[in-house]
């Protein structure tokens, strides 16, 4: 995941939980200045911050930083569903033989 996308999931996580700038950064200690400046993307998040963040949000600070994997798979078949039949059906056929040939080994 970009830098950029996750400033943006936690300041959609801060909204979600209907916590003001203000008061998150009261809670972790800094400016809601800072705070509003660091969700912008003006000032980096330091790492301390995004822990801290986290923390404060409730959340898992690998939610922000892995891709998931379902997500990623159901992305990537909704894709293959617009390849034209014969494409399809050709990506289809070579995934079977690679799982086949990984199974073997």
């Amino acid at each position: 995941m970009e830098y950029s996308e996750i400033i943006q999931k936690l300041k959609q996580e801060r909204i979600a939980q209907k916590k003001s700038l203000r008061n998150l950064a009261q809670r972790l200690g800094v400016s809601a200045a800072l705070l509003s400046s660091i969700e912008r993307g003006i000032t980096p998040l330091k790492m301390s911050q995004f822990l801290s963040i986290c923390e404060c949000l409730g959340v898992s600070p690998s939610d922000f930083l892995e891709d998931k994997p379902q997500e990623s798979a159901l992305a990537l078949a909704k894709k293959m569903e617009q390849l034209p039949p014969r494409d399809y059906l050709m990506l289809g056929n070579l995934i079977m033989l690679m799982s086949a040939s990984t199974d073997e080994l």
